[in-house]
């Protein structure tokens, strides 16, 4: 079932949108550090959208956050999170799962930027998982292994996650 390939998830107008809003100079403070400190960056988009640092942008985030909750297809109410990925020249992010609870973790990625040719690829499982601009995957972080390779460039990500009940075994 997962991972799941979702191929034009995002159109082009939209994904132009999102860019625009990852390089605005309205959020060039919310920025931080990713959790693995390997040169990524996220921006909160929950926290963005609530204390308005997306300004008029806010209309279109909203309904696009909405959006892809949605097409996480699972019931989101135990918990829920939206960011911008930002990776700069030289950002990866090493093989790893994302801490386990009671609770399962889905999580879509969707690709707003390619980094340079053949670099900042996302890995799944141990294998290479092709996405192009606009293009989106749904994969459970807590049980498959991921990583994106070095970038050269620049590479932005859209990603939605939430935490639900887990499946009876």
């Amino acid at each position: 079932m997962y991972p799941r390939s979702l191929p034009g998830f995002l159109a082009e107008p939209q994904r132009r949108q999102w860019l625009d809003i990852a390089r605005g100079e309205g959020v060039a403070e919310a920025w931080v550090p990713g959790r693995q400190g390997s040169g990524y960056e996220k921006l909160d988009l929950v926290a963005a959208l609530a204390d308005g640092t997306l300004g008029a942008q806010r209309p279109f985030a909203e309904a696009q956050v909405a959006a892809a909750r949605e097409g996480l297809g699972v019931d989101s109410s135990n918990g829920w999170d939206a960011f911008l990925l930002r990776y700069r020249e030289g950002a990866f992010v090493p093989e790893h799962r994302d801490p386990t609870t009671s609770l399962c973790h889905l999580r879509l990625n969707v690709l707003l930027l390619e980094a340079s040719q053949g670099t900042g690829l996302l890995h799944l499982g141990g294998e290479l998982f092709p996405l192009g601009a606009g293009d989106a995957v749904l994969f459970r972080p807590d049980v498959q292994p991921h990583q994106v390779t070095r970038v050269e460039g620049e590479r932005y990500v859209l990603s939605v996650g939430c935490i639900f009940e887990r499946e009876d075994p």
